[in-house]
């Protein structure tokens, strides 16, 4: 049930996510007022921004319920790719689109050179969350519930008193 919901909550956040990142990139192609569009880029943005960071933290949620329930961490690194693809595409391809649109109508564009060190920074720090989730997740799982002795061995052996006391074996 819980990898259907995550999977579900994948699929409707990111084509949100792409919804609103389109719409930050359309106002850059915009044919009215320039400093009306970089306002509009800029609100679409910060919307975008907050959105990934909040789906990202429920889709966090569902995929520590997805490893509780199967002892699997897809959905953790799913919700890693998640997030590092969109962090890519907002500061590889949405900021250097704003920076190009900036120079182009004289506008004062500042510098987007800190842009791909913050988003490496990111995805590194991100990375290490999820897996210091994972780790403790499984450590605190095995903890409550701790596997059986035995459990790997997937042959029943039959016990020797069996074997003594019916001689046809």
């Amino acid at each position: 049930m819980w990898n259907r919901v995550y999977i579900t909550a994948l699929a409707a956040f990111t084509l949100i996510l792409a919804s609103i990142t389109y719409y930050s990139w359309s106002w850059l192609r915009s044919i009215g007022s320039p400093t009306a569009a970089i306002a509009g880029f800029d609100t679409s943005d910060a919307i975008g921004w907050t959105f990934l960071w909040l789906t990202t933290v429920v889709l966090l949620v569902i995929a520590n319920f997805v490893l509780a329930r199967t002892l699997r961490a897809w959905a953790l690194w799913t919700t890693f790719l998640y997030f590092g693809v969109f962090v890519v595409i907002k500061y590889f391809w949405l900021s250097v689109s704003a920076t190009s649109f900036l120079r182009a109508n004289d506008l004062d564009s500042g510098s987007y050179i800190l842009g791909p060190f913050l988003a490496l920074m990111l995805c590194v720090g991100f990375g290490a969350v999820v897996f210091l989730d994972q780790l403790v997740l499984v450590k605190i799982s095995n903890r409550i519930y701790p596997p059986k002795d035995g459990a790997k061995n997937d042959v029943a052996e039959m016990p020797e008193s069996a074997e003594e006391n019916n001689p046809s074996i």
